[in-house]
């Protein structure tokens, strides 16, 4: 019996710490201001892009999208998307940043509303199930010097390229886009 008890004990254990150490996005939600209504409404739109895009959630609006990029959600009430800190603080808000060497594509028109951020190579297909890629939104190419993106259609056929790396934040309709190959390097 102290064996089976043993047992019991050590699983609750495993438990607990599996627990801790899963991140509390409720705690991130309630230390960035966000009421329970508000918390809710996030991770309904969180869960959706997650279910789209087959990304892990990695913190109160962070999907990380396998090692391809990640999608930040902008906050209830907030127009601009940013990075929530492990304890739920926001940084300075102001002006949308994209990361170095990295390709950001914004749902809204001047760097507003959700945020794709691509940094590695490949084709990526924009979420349509969730409807915040459509109409007019915007892009930073932040990559490296020679650097553009791709627009691609349904039919695979390219649409147009980005502005230049380093370029100012660029106007764009998301509509007939599908995908997104952010690498193409020009000569």
């Amino acid at each position: 019996m102290s064996g089976l008890m043993s047992m019991i004990l050590s699983g609750s254990a495993v438990a607990a710490q599996a627990a801790t150490s899963e991140p509390n996005f409720a705690a991130q939600a309630k230390a960035a201001g966000l009421t329970g209504a508000q918390a809710k409404e996030l991770q309904k739109e969180v869960d959706a892009i997650r279910a789209d895009t087959g990304g892990t959630q990695v913190a109160i609006n962070k999907i990380d999208l396998k090692g391809v990029g990640n999608i930040l959600l902008s906050l209830p009430g907030q127009s601009v998307a940013y990075e929530v800190d492990s304890i739920g603080q926001p940084p300075q808000v102001g002006a949308a940043t994209c990361p170095a060497q990295t390709f950001c594509a914004f749902a809204g028109p001047g760097a507003t509303g959700n945020r794709l951020n691509l940094f590695t190579c490949k084709t990526w297909a924009l979420s349509k199930a969730t409807n915040w890629f459509t109409g007019s939104g915007s892009y930073i190419n932040n990559q490296t010097t020679g650097t553009r993106a791709v627009f691609v259609d349904s039919n695979y056929n390219a649409i147009s390229l980005s502005v230049a790396a380093q370029a100012p934040v660029t106007p764009i309709n998301w509509s007939p886009i599908r995908y997104v190959v952010p690498c193409i390097p020009l000569a």
